[in-house]
């Protein structure tokens, strides 16, 4: 009747919510582990060890916290995630971040996200179809990292990055899809949070490297991974010149024909690259006029500069960058 109380909540769903409310933190894990172990429940203790497990701890205390929770998960591993998963990592004595076929993921998770606090998904076999049916999910919202294997192609990576439920995602990897200038065309306002982009081994070309500057939220990328994607000059050209890479901290660029000229558009936008310090050019057909122009770049921040299998000396890039220096 409309003037009977609400029955309470019952709590280990209250003490899950709060889990999946807030997926990468500490204390509801806590919380739920100890409310499960006063309930005998052997899954709040997994959780407390692998909470423990994550801090320092002596040698010996350490070994025997990984022995009990080997004996946990073997014990218990079946009944706790009975999902038929390719792989999966867990955090906190909970699933995290899982592997699965793209055929199956619509018939298993609904209820995996509604137990587990997944943020980072792998599909494997994707095609065009199936890449479609994963957009229009609703737990696609809970996903922070997501990984795409098969060959969705240009109309399924449409399909996918307009997708409602992508507001929130932050790293997405597409490599090896079949995606070329058309597919990136239609990021437009597309992934608002999205920090990583992951292109490898799509033939985008220079038109591809033109239509990622018109994406309105490029300029939120810290890693870009563009290797294998059939660029020249003109398409590095195109994105270092849009102004638009300040917060970028990667970018790998290995496996394009660049050459010379392209290691010196790079030097000479290094001023548009501040917060780099990843910086991936294996074979990209540079000589020693390029590595030259490289090091004269002067990027503050670099750390890492992998030059591998170019043709190229290797003294004045030693000579400016030190240790950074890779290959």
């Amino acid at each position: 009747m409309s003037g009977d109380a609400a029955p309470a909540p019952d709590l280990t769903a209250k003490l899950l919510a709060a889990v999946l409310a807030a997926p990468t933190a500490d204390a509801p894990k806590l919380e739920i582990g100890a409310h499960w172990r006063a309930q005998g429940e052997p899954r709040g203790e997994l959780v407390e060890l692998d909470l423990e497990l994550r801090g320092r701890l002596s040698v010996h205390r350490r070994k025997a916290l990984q022995q009990r929770r080997a004996a946990l998960v073997k014990a218990h591993a079946r009944r706790l995630w009975p999902w038929k998963l390719a792989a999966h990592r867990q955090r906190g004595g909970f699933l995290c971040a899982v592997t699965v076929e793209t055929s199956k993921v619509a018939a298993l998770a609904p209820a995996l996200f509604a137990a587990e606090p997944v943020t980072e998904l792998e599909l494997t076999g994707a095609d065009e179809e199936s890449i479609a049916a994963v957009a229009k999910a609703p737990w696609l919202a809970r996903v922070r990292s997501l990984a795409v294997r098969g060959a969705i192609g240009d109309e399924g990576f449409a399909a996918l990055v307009k997708s409602k439920h992508l507001g929130e995602l932050q790293a997405l990897n597409v490599s090896s899809n079949e995606l070329t200038a058309e597919a990136l065309a239609e990021l437009d306002k597309a992934l608002p949070s999205l920090q990583r982009l992951v292109l490898t081994n799509n033939p985008i070309g220079d038109e591809g490297a033109v239509a990622l500057t018109q994406w309105k939220h490029l300029g939120n990328l810290r890693t870009l991974y563009l290797t294998a994607c059939e660029l020249s000059l003109d398409g590095i050209t195109a994105l270092l010149g849009s102004g638009r890479l300040a917060a970028l901290e990667k970018l790998t660029l290995a496996q394009n024909e660049l050459g010379d000229k392209g290691a010196a558009a790079l030097a000479r936008h290094a001023p548009a690259l501040p917060a780099l310090r990843y910086l991936e050019l294996c074979a990209i057909s540079m000589r020693d006029a390029g590595a030259t122009a490289l090091a004269a770049a002067g990027w503050p921040h670099l750390r890492h500069l992998d030059v591998s299998e170019n043709w190229c000396s290797r003294s004045k890039l030693r000579a400016a960058y030190g240790a950074a220096l890779v290959g």
